[in-house]
């Protein structure tokens, strides 16, 4: 094997593992004919980002038990500090059930992606594979390589020939019509960057560059009802990566497959405390969901994705607003009143927080308890135009006495003056109650 791949002597290789792994990976590199002096490892991120920007490292693997960020900061770093006209590859390996990270990286290009746990027989394979690739490249491959690199430099002219012949050499190479679609799209020539990503999905009908470009390229064209179809493809066969989810739930919506959403949560169970990035659209998507299930009148989804928002934010004081908000205005008494007990002191002391609990008072148990509500709210110096409106309203329904009625509208007046029009309006019953 040391014979056939014939490892040039001035190649660097980084190992950042704080696992056992790292034993493995030494002994294959030893067996290939790697010189212990052109491997250094790293059981940290601090200490393999200090190696691989002193020694330009040209083969990196990396743990995701770095941490999934950090392993996936040293990829991208790796890229920056390793010239792409040099010999660089990068290998990751990952938990089976590290949820989106190996998507994210397959989507920052790597190399090669290795499941843990894995067996000495299969790391071998991916690794030999890899380095071959890299070191002993076929005039398909080199091309290909040639094509990246002109991409990364804007040469889309030199870029689109590189990787067309990169698939006259190899026809079915469906990263090379990936790449050749993401080259077409930067040039502004978008019919042809979608042949061009449908060719590659010929030869891999799940294939995910082929797939996330031509999702990428749709949703700039605002084209999307084919964009949700490639969006679901991508959800059917990958593990979505994190940037990607805002897309995928918007998508969702704009085509009205709210059921869709819902499904969105399961995903963001699996997802970390910190993963905002996934968490916060997810928890949109399914407050929309829900408003939809509320206006569709099918108030147990609606109360379920509610629910799921909730718990997908892990109790964000926007998203607990939005529903509390919600609940009131369906009337749904209940929901909203467990909600708003178990909501934070930030959460309902909030002006719309509070402008939705007096509506749902004055909705529900009547102009006076509407009344008493707004006007405690005015008295503790609550400015909000629609606890005025209310005030005003329930005043002037229930009789009360003029002079009381005219402060309240010189009080709302002088706390709303852009508002004065609708006021004076109100105060003349133009207005019929709410």
């Amino acid at each position: 094997m040391t014979t056939e791949l014939n490892i040039p002597q001035d190649l660097k290789f980084l190992i950042a593992d704080p696992s056992t792994g790292r034993k493995s990976i030494r002994k294959l590199l030893s067996d290939i004919g790697v010189k212990t002096s052109q491997v250094d490892v790293a059981e940290g991120f601090g200490d393999a980002k200090e190696i691989l920007e002193k020694h330009k490292c040209n083969i990196v693997f990396a743990d995701s038990s770095l941490g999934n960020k950090q392993g996936l900061e040293l990829l991208i770093l790796h890229k920056q500090v390793v010239p792409a006209d040099r010999i660089r590859a990068a290998v990751y390996f990952t938990a089976k059930d590290s949820n989106s990270m190996a998507a994210t990286v397959a989507d920052d290009d790597v190399d090669g992606i290795i499941i843990k746990p894995f067996t000495f027989g299969i790391l071998q394979e991916k690794i030999i594979a890899v380095l071959t690739k890299k070191i002993h490249p076929s005039p398909a491959d080199k091309l290909l390589e040639e094509g990246k690199l002109y991409f990364s430099q804007n040469k889309l002219d030199d870029a689109i020939t590189a990787f067309r012949q990169t698939i006259q050499l190899d026809p079915s190479a469906a990263i090379a019509y990936s790449m050749l679609g993401a080259s077409l799209a930067k040039n502004q020539e978008p019919d042809e960057a979608i042949l061009a990503f449908d060719q590659g999905l010929k030869c891999n009908p799940t294939h995910f560059r082929s797939l996330c470009g031509k999702l990428d390229l749709l949703l700039s064209l605002n084209r999307v009802a084919e964009a949700y179809e490639v969006g679901k493809t991508i959800a059917l066969n990958h593990t979505i990566p994190l940037g990607r989810i805002p897309d995928l739930i918007r998508l969702s919506i704009l085509n009205s497959k709210f059921d869709d959403v819902c499904d969105f949560y399961k995903y963001a169970e699996t997802l970390a405390a910190s993963a905002d990035l996934a968490r916060r659209p997810i928890a949109a998507g399914l407050v929309v969901a829900g408003l939809h299930f509320l206006r569709t009148k099918n108030v147990a989804q609606a109360i379920d994705a509610f629910r799921k928002a909730e718990n997908a934010s892990m109790g964000s004081p926007q998203i607990v607003s939005r529903i509390i908000i919600a609940l009131a205005d369906a009337k749904l008494e209940s929901e909203f009143n467990a909600l708003l007990g178990r909501a934070s002191p930030e959460v309902r002391q909030s002006p719309a927080v509070l402008t939705a609990e007096v509506n749902f008072i004055d909705k529900t148990q009547g102009p006076q308890k509407g009344l008493d509500a707004a006007y405690g709210l005015i008295r503790q110096g609550v400015v909000v135009e629609k606890i005025f409106e209310i005030a005003i309203r329930r005043s002037i329904e229930l009789k009360r006495k003029p002079e009381s009625i005219q402060e309240l509208l010189d009080l709302a007046m002088s706390k709303i003056p852009e508002r004065k029009e609708f006021f004076e309006n109100l105060g003349k019953g133009s207005s019929s109650p709410g």
